[in-house]
């Protein structure tokens, strides 16, 4: 197989918001986003969020929209901080949110596949900072999941160049790499510095035409509530808050194993960023084997399945969209793990019909991405 080399895309860089206050304006602590479970009453915020701020009088304005709704906390376990519950069996206990219907029994039920095949393809064209034109990749042989290395050489040819690496979002999203642990059961040690970045990664991603049109998309749908500071609490949660993946030690996250990968006594597990798997080549980490199957989306890149062996661990079968954007990656993956959760998503991009997997992860009365990756095989 030979070198795919693709053609030039135009670049824009995207501002990033800083500081303590939201993209959205609101002071933090005004609202209740990420703070419905919190228990007793803290003088430094402006207003309260707990079951008791109703006899108080004093709860924050969107109290009962955020607080009172299953947005975004369906299958949830029981948890008796919250005023209402989201789960299966609060129908029994007569304790479920009013809206549980709405969200829970036929919420992803109102968003066709044919809305998410449109959305995606939707998505492509408004991705500006894709960089498909400007990577070049050598696909070599053909392998399996339990084949030789078909691959002498690196999967990637040369270096990325400034244009790629100056993109803004993929500038903050390389800022993170260093954050992280591979190994599942080591637990991770947050540093101020390093939620700071994420915070400047999302505001980042958040802003750009992207990620908006699928928020607009989800809250036209009903998926999510009408409140853009809660959805990017709700992008932290689901895809930076720590979770145990083996063991007792919250040692993972939705981003580590999608956007990075991660390590067990088994092998590798995630990996499904393009980006890390270049750096990973960079630094004689990675040994890719080659191809299994691809899908050739043009100047817009490649979606490759493909082995690879990764300090010294196999992964058998792996997939990786070769120069989508960070925000196209999160976007689409996000979209389908909000709207066929557990499932497979159908979507099409530049022309061809695949579909993104995704996993949910509950733990500590939230759900988080397990993984969620694009599959051109199903």
């Amino acid at each position: 197989m030979g070198i795919f080399r693709f053609r030039l895309v135009c670049l824009l860089l995207v501002g990033v918001v800083h500081g303590s206050v939201s993209f959205l304006g609101r002071r933090q602590g005004d609202s209740c986003a990420g703070r419905c479970d919190t228990v007793g009453d803290d003088p430094d915020w402006p207003c309260q969020c707990n079951q008791p701020c109703v006899d108080f009088g004093d709860c924050c304005e969107d109290y009962e929209e955020v607080c009172l709704s299953c947005s975004d906390r369906c299958g949830i376990d029981y948890n008796s901080l919250f005023p209402c519950q989201c789960n299966d069996e609060c129908p029994t206990h007569g304790n479920c949110c009013d809206d549980f219907d709405l969200h829970c029994e036929g919420s992803t039920g109102t968003i066709t596949d044919e809305d998410l095949r449109a959305l995606s393809e939707a998505l492509l064209e408004m991705d500006i900072n894709n960089v498909g034109g400007l990577v070049t990749v050598d696909l070599q042989g053909q392998t399996s999941s339990g084949g030789g290395d078909e691959a002498p050489d690196p999967l990637f040819v040369g270096e990325l160049s400034d244009e790629v690496l100056s993109v803004e979002t993929i500038a903050l999203l390389v800022a993170l790499f260093d954050n992280y642990e591979p190994f599942t059961t080591d637990q991770e040690d947050v540093t101020p510095e390093e939620e700071e970045e994420v915070d400047a990664f999302l505001d980042a991603v958040i802003a750009t035409d992207v990620m908006q049109s699928a928020y607009q998309f989800l809250l036209e749908k009903d998926a999510i509530q009408d409140d853009e500071a809660a959805f990017k609490v709700r992008l932290t949660e689901m895809w930076f808050d720590m979770y145990p993946r083996d063991g007792s030690s919250p040692g993972s996250s939705g981003f580590e194993h999608v956007f990075m990968g991660e390590l067990r006594s088994s092998g590798v597990t995630g990996f499904h960023g393009w980006l890390y798997f270049y750096m990973q080549e960079q630094e004689e980490r990675m040994d890719y084997y080659g191809y299994m199957t691809y899908r050739d989306l043009g100047d817009k890149g490649i979606i490759l399945e493909n082995s690879f062996v990764w300090d010294g661990k196999r992964k058998p079968i792996s997939s990786i969209y070769i120069g989508a954007s960070p925000e196209l990656e999160m976007a689409l993956l996000t979209v389908c793990y909000i709207a066929r959760p557990d499932s497979l998503c159908p979507i099409d991009l530049a022309g061809e019909s695949l579909h993104v997997q995704t996993y949910v992860e509950p733990y500590d009365g939230a759900n988080h991405v397990g993984t969620a990756y694009f599959d051109i095989s199903s």
